[in-house]
């Protein structure tokens, strides 16, 4: 009779932890600005001059609408739906005035979200790698990024964002 009662504990244990894993990763919902003075760009790719994200988390699903400015192609707009689930995601994007299909896998390590994306430009496989950071105080997101086609790395950046709402 006492098995009962040490099955039961074991059992709500393991369910808050598992809930606390679960939490254990940042909400990066909410509308964030581009802080330009805190860009950093190593390489050949340039970095907006200005952006906004509107981030929305739902479970495994994050949707971000983007606007960003750059001094090269002007004002893009895209919209992109993903999920954290390990499996592949096709959103299309602008890329030089050319809609494009992008595939895209989510991954958690730690508390960073990766984003690895695949697409074809000018005939040409880019591979970007995206990781996101929340800063400790919630309000601010870095996003270190690295680009490369054909086995040769083209870039790097890191992207400062500060949460508007």
């Amino acid at each position: 009779m006492r098995i009962r009662p040490v099955v039961a504990s074991l059992v709500l244990v393991a369910m808050v932890g598992t809930r606390a894993t679960a939490q254990a990763h940042p909400d990066f919902s909410g509308v964030w600005v581009l802080d330009a003075s805190k860009t950093v760009v190593d390489g050949q790719l340039g970095a907006p001059t200005s952006a906004t994200y509107t981030i929305r988390v739902h479970g495994d699903s994050i949707i971000s609408d983007r606007v960003a400015e750059t001094a090269d192609t002007g004002t893009i707009k895209s919209h992109i739906v993903w999920g954290t689930d390990g499996k592949t995601w096709k959103n299309t994007i602008p890329v030089n005035g050319a809609d494009t299909e992008i595939s895209s896998v989510l991954s958690w390590q730690g508390d960073k979200l990766v984003v690895k994306t695949t697409l074809t430009v000018q005939e040409t496989p880019v591979e970007q790698l995206d990781q996101w950071s929340m800063g400790s105080d919630g309000k601010t997101i870095t996003m270190q990024r690295s680009i490369s086609a054909m086995g040769q790395e083209l870039g790097s950046s890191t992207l400062s964002f500060n949460k508007k709402s």
